[in-house]
């Protein structure tokens, strides 16, 4: 639950700072608070990722969004400050899969077969 009301925050943060960017600062309120979740969770473990079935295509959605933040917060790109740009790793896509509907795990699987370098935003519109 903790996890699920930071990312949510953290998705408002995004909105606010894509406002702000339009005026020149050294750092971004997105990166400042990249920075401070980084900081507080020192590893990608430490930060509670929620495990439960998701049910609905917009559950499936903010899962994966999710699951990019925390990409974000623990990757060392530091070029990657939206979750929208995140590539879609195997390893999420699985996961993804993994918790989502029995009736939708093969249609799933298939969507994401190699190692193309597609966005989180591309698979969520496949979605």
């Amino acid at each position: 639950m903790v996890y699920k009301k930071l990312i949510k925050i953290l998705e408002f943060v995004l909105v606010i700072d894509q406002e702000m960017m339009r005026e020149a600062h050294s750092c971004s309120l997105w990166e400042r608070v990249l920075g401070s979740v980084a900081q507080r969770y020192l590893c990608a473990d430490d930060l509670y990722m929620q495990q439960t079935q998701w049910k609905t295509i917009e559950q499936g959605i903010q899962r994966l969004r999710e699951m990019t933040v925390a990409e974000i917060v623990f990757s060392d790109d530091i070029n990657t400050k939206n979750p929208n740009l995140v590539p879609c790793t195997p390893v999420m896509w699985r996961k993804l899969v993994r918790l989502g509907p029995q009736e939708y795990s093969s249609a799933l699987a298939i969507m994401k077969r190699d190692e193309t370098e597609e966005t989180a935003l591309d698979m969520a519109k496949k979605l």
